[in-house]
């Protein structure tokens, strides 16, 4: 069934109707008036259904192919609940490697002498660089000398008596001036510590080296995983800023894996769907050999139960930020209750793990992500 544009939105009960008239969903897991119930007061629709694309379709009329096989309602509740508690795990995983990471470039910077002020500086200007040098590389001449005339001329031609006027022609243009661009900022750093001013919580320190070189203690504070996945290469890549070979050595090996670990992260800050995806075999990032490698010989996982999901994004960005968590996070308090966590999440993936014997998207997953999790659960208590 096609989308109707001037169709209003159908309300849940319709919604549950359509999935067991139009899809082949059954309610045996869940009733049709607890569906309806869970549509309107836990979930919504479009998010829910996202996790259907792990089980398989047929063809329920002729020249269609939209009706799914042993789906059930319940499924679909069960993966969206694991989802939020993996969503949760991961994001409790991330702010331990983030802090850990900003403690060790800290203390090579302590133990090198490095000035401060000029780790910064040149990192700014560095990243600046970059994102510049990959726009030129990425731009089309004869469509960015276009965009150009085109913001010119909109600018060009703005009554400038018109607030209303200048704040249209100024969005125009940036639109415009987007396809020169491509969206991205090369002060992006610079300018998100900027509009972090008015935080009740960092607004006060942001404010203080508002007019001034900013230190790398006060970098550190403020900046997010991405930004400071790229401080971590400026310091420690090839030509580093701060002189530790062993720290270079720790970047050279983990670099492809903290990439790994900084999608995910941001996938579960924004609340996207990680369960969706168990059925997709599109090409990944060229790390994964690397992690299916690591689990085999480094954590002795079984390589048939790691190959199963070898090419699944979340089965393989998952393992990054586990094996990242035992790189970088010392023994200690955090360890054990990550270790904690990975156990109760192994006991949760198992509560309802039957229901999903037919669907080998999923089952594979479970089989991983049990042995995973003991894996590493075991490895961060020891």
């Amino acid at each position: 069934m096609k989308a109707d544009s001037t169709a209003p939105i159908m309300g849940a009960h319709a919604q549950v109707s359509y999935l067991r008239d139009e899809k082949n969903v059954s309610f045996r897991l869940m009733s049709e008036e607890d569906a309806a119930a869970f549509l309107e007061e836990r979930s919504f629709f479009f998010k829910l259904k996202a996790f259907a694309k792990d089980f398989e379709k047929y063809a329920c009329k002729p020249g269609e192919k939209g009706c799914y096989v042993n789906l059930d309602f319940g499924h679909l509740v069960e993966l969206s609940k694991l989802d939020k508690a993996l969503r949760s795990l991961v994001l409790d995983l991330a702010l331990d490697i983030e802090h850990y990471l900003k403690v060790r470039i800290n203390a090579a910077a302590m133990h090198a002498g490095a000035d401060p002020f000029e780790v910064v500086g040149t990192f700014l200007e560095s990243s600046a660089a970059s994102v510049v040098s990959e726009q030129t590389k990425a731009l089309d001449r004869g469509v960015g000398a276009g965009a150009v005339r085109l913001a010119a001329s909109t600018l060009g031609g703005c009554d400038l008596e018109s607030r209303p006027a200048i704040v249209s022609a100024a969005n125009e243009a940036t639109a415009t001036l987007s396809e020169v661009t491509k969206g991205r900022d090369p002060r992006h750093v610079e300018h998100a510590i900027a509009g972090m001013a008015g935080s009740p919580y960092s607004g006060a320190l942001v404010r203080k080296y508002a007019d001034g070189p900013i230190p790398l203690w006060t970098l550190l504070e403020l900046v997010s995983f991405g930004p400071l996945t790229r401080l971590y290469r400026h310091c420690f890549g090839k030509a580093g800023a701060i002189d530790d070979p062993e720290e270079r050595e720790m970047f050279s090996a983990y670099r492809g894996l903290l990439k790994c670990t900084q999608q995910l992260r941001n996938a579960t800050a924004h609340n996207d769907c990680l369960l969706n995806g168990l059925a997709s075999h599109e090409k990944k990032s060229g790390a994964y050999p690397k992690i299916r490698k690591a689990l085999a010989e480094g954590y002795g996982m079984d390589p048939d139960v790691v190959a199963q999901v070898g090419s699944v994004r979340v089965a393989m960005d998952l393992a990054a930020a586990l094996i990242c968590y035992d790189a970088y996070v010392p023994r200690g308090g955090s360890r054990s209750r990550a270790g904690l966590a990975l156990s109760a999440a192994r006991d949760r993936f198992a509560e309802h793990a039957p229901w999903f014997d037919k669907t080998y998207a999923v089952k594979s997953f479970f089989d991983y992500a049990d042995t995973l999790f003991d894996t590493f659960s075991k490895a961060f208590a020891s």
